[in-house]
C-alpha cells in the first residue's frame, strides 16, 4: 500500500510539471469552443427568427372584410407563432403550395360574408401543403376543423330558429335571422377575447443560451485531455511488471494514474473558474434566472459540477488506455467526442435533429452530462442524470482496467 501511494505521488508530480503547458493549451481550447458556440447560438437564433409560416389568402378584390380579417389575425396578441398572411391569386396559391413556399392557403368564395348573413353559407376551402410539417401547420389544420364545426353549429342554430318561428307563427323572422347571423360573425371576430394562452416550462426544457454554455463547458472538460496526451499514455510494460512484482497490481496502477490525472484536472478546473470569476467581477455579467447570479453563485455551480469533472477525467483516460498511443489517443478523443456531441445536440438544438437522433441522444453520456449541468445551472437538480453519470463513470473504470490487463496479457 505504501508503494501504491508513492506511485500516486510520482504520477501527480509528473503531471503537475507539465501543468503550465496544459493550462495554456486548455485556455486556447476554451477560446476556440467559445467562438464555435457563439456562432452556433447566433445561427440558431437566426434560424428561429427566419422560420416564418407563410399563409396565402385567395379572395376577390372587392370581398368585404378580408383585409380587415388578415390584419386582425396577424396582430392577435395570443398568436405566438411567426405567421405571415398574404393575399395571392388562385394560380399562385397552387404553385406556392406545391413548391413548399406556403404552408396553407385559404380559398374564400365570392360574396362569402354575404352568404353567411343570408344563410346561404358558402364553403371556405383551406388547402394544406405537405412540404412543411411544423407544429403551426398542425395547429392551423386543427383550428380550421374547429372553425368548420363552429359554422355548422351556427347553421344548425339558424335552422332551429327558422323552424321555431314557423311553428309558432312568430313575426320578424327575417330580421331576427339577420341579427343572429351578425351575432355569429361578431363572435367569430372576437374569438381572441375568449382565448387565454399560457406557457408552462417543461422539466427538461432550458433556454438556448444555457444549453450552449453547458455544452461548451462539458466539451472543455473532455477536450482538455488533448493537452495531456503524453502524460496519459500507459507506461512501458517493463515498468508495469516492476510495479506488479512489488505489489501494485494492474488494477491499482490504473486507479493510481486516474487519481493523479484527476488531481491535475482539478487544478485546471480551478484555474478555469478563477478566470471566469475575474471576468464576472470586471464586467458585472450575470445570469439572473440561474445559479450564476454573482461570483459566489458561480463557485456553487463549480462545486455542484464536480461530478462532471470526475466523469470527464475517466472518459479521457479510458480513451488513452484503449489506444495506447498519444497520436491515436488525440485523434480518437477529438473525433469520438465530436461525434457524440453532434448526436447529443451540443451544436444544434436536439429538436431540430432527425427523430432517430432524438431517440438516441438520451442514451449517450455527453447528453446526460449536459442535462446534469443544465439542472445545476437552473437549480432543478436532475438526480436521474447524476445516477447515469455514476453508471458511465463506473463502466469507464472497469473498461480501463480491462484494457490494461488485456494489453498486459497480450504482451503490448
Amino acid at each position: 500500500m505504501k508503494l501504491f501511494f508513492q506511485y500516486i505521488r510520482i504520477e501527480t508530480k509528473r503531471m503537475f510539471l507539465a501543468l503550465p503547458k496544459i493550462l495554456f493549451v486548455s485556455f486556447f481550447l476554451l477560446a476556440t469552443l467559445s467562438g464555435i458556440f457563439l456562432f452556433c447560438l447566433q445561427h440558431s437564433i437566426k434560424t428561429e427568427q427566419d422560420h416564418i409560416i407563410k399563409i396565402g389568402v385567395v379572395a376577390q378584390e372587392d370581398e368585404p372584410f378580408v383585409d380587415w380579417m388578415i390584419s386582425a389575425v396577424s396582430n392577435m396578441k395570443n398568436i405566438e407563432f411567426n405567421c405571415q398572411f398574404k393575399r395571392i391569386s388562385k394560380q399562385d396559391a397552387s404553385r406556392k403550395l406545391q413548391s413548399g413556399e406556403f404552408a396553407v392557403a385559404f380559398f374564400i368564395p365570392e360574396n362569402y360574408v354575404a352568404s353567411i348573413v343570408n344563410g346561404e353559407n358558402k364553403h371556405l376551402i383551406i388547402r394544406m401543403g405537405n412540404g412543411q410539417t411544423t407544429i403551426v401547420h398542425f395547429l392551423i389544420k386543427q383550428l380550421s376543423e374547429a372553425a368548420s364545426s363552429f359554422i355548422l353549429n351556427s347553421e344548425a342554430g339558424i335552422y332551429t330558429m327558422q323552424e321555431y318561428y314557423d311553428l309558432q307563427n312568430l313575426p320578424s323572422k327575417t330580421e331576427d335571422e339577420l341579427k343572429l347571423n351578425l351575432q355569429y360573425i361578431k363572435d367569430i371576430a372576437e374569438l381572441e377575447k375568449g382565448i387565454k394562452t399560457e406557457t408552462v416550462a417543461s422539466v427538461n426544457s432550458y433556454p438556448l443560451q444555457s444549453r450552449y454554455i453547458i455544452s461548451g463547458f462539458v466539451l472543455f472538460l473532455l477536450f482538455w485531455g488533448l493537452a495531456g496526451s503524453k502524460l496519459l499514455v500507459p507506461p512501458q510494460k517493463t515498468f508495469q511488471n516492476q510495479l506488479a512484482i512489488n505489489g501494485v497490481s494492474q488494477y491499482k496502477q490504473v486507479l493510481a494514474r486516474y487519481l493523479s490525472f484527476l488531481t491535475a484536472s482539478f487544478s485546471n478546473y480551478l484555474a478555469l473558474f478563477l478566470v471566469i470569476s475575474a471576468i464576472l467581477t470586471l464586467t458585472g455579467f450575470s445570469m439572473p434566472d440561474t445559479i450564476i447570479k454573482n461570483v459566489s453563485g458561480l463557485w456553487r455551480f463549480a462545486a455542484c459540477c464536480l461530478p462532471l469533472l470526475v466523469f470527464a477525467s475517466a472518459v479521457i483516460q479510458l480513451i488513452y488506455e484503449i489506444t495506447g498511443d498519444a497520436i491515436s489517443g488525440i485523434l480518437f478523443l477529438f473525433f469520438g467526442i465530436m461525434l457524440l456531441a453532434l448526436c447529443s445536440g451540443c451544436f444544434y438544438p436536439l429538436e431540430y435533429l432527425p427523430d432517430s437522433l432524438q431517440e438516441l441522444a438520451p442514451k449517450l453520456p455527453i447528453y446526460q452530462a449536459c442535462q446534469y449541468g443544465l439542472s445545476i445551472l437552473h437549480q432543478t437538480y436532475d438526480g436521474a442524470a447524476l445516477l447515469r453519470l455514476i453508471i458511465y463513470f463506473t463502466l469507464c473504470l472497469i473498461l480501463m482496467a480491462s484494457c490494461r490487463v488485456l494489453r498486459y496479457i497480450a504482451g503490448k
